[in-house]
């Protein structure tokens, strides 16, 4: 599973990188991928967040490794392009990005019982605009600086 999984990765990061709006395509790929597997984010939920296994060590040398060196790459060149802005640490955004994408999958019963919003909502075309628009837009009108 995880080298079909990793396989795939590879193919989506040449896709994005080639991309017009790569962050928009990451963001709509990666929604779309942990909509349609769910075994990872189980996997993601049992092993890699509560457990300590080899399953741990090898899922993390690959997928979220290969991510955490792609995104930064992919958001530093939206800031020196003016797309976003310049004066945060790529790394981090990465990171959050990963985590507004993610969380929603793996916390199911906090997602569905306390927020009722469905696996379909967070599955959609629409959430992941709505990822995309927090992440590019944010949320205030005017920072007072």
């Amino acid at each position: 599973m995880l080298e079909r999984v990793s396989k795939q990765q590879q193919e989506d990061f040449a896709a994005v990188k080639a991309s017009d709006e790569p962050l928009k395509m990451f963001i709509s790929r990666s929604v779309k991928f942990f909509a349609k597997n769910q075994p990872i984010t189980r996997l993601i939920a049992d092993e890699v967040i509560a457990g300590d296994s080899e399953l741990k060590k090898v899922f993390i040398a690959t997928l979220p490794k290969r991510t955490a060196e792609m995104l930064p790459e992919l958001i530093a060149a939206e800031q020196k392009a003016g797309r976003i802005k310049g004066d945060m640490n790529p790394k981090w955004l990465g990171f959050s990005l990963i985590n507004m994408i993610i969380t929603p999958f793996v916390a199911v019963p906090v997602r569905e019982q306390v927020w009722q919003i469905s696996h379909d909502e967070i599955a959609s075309d629409a959430w992941a605009e709505h990822v995309y628009r927090i992440f590019t837009e944010g949320l205030c009108n005017e920072p007072d600086r």
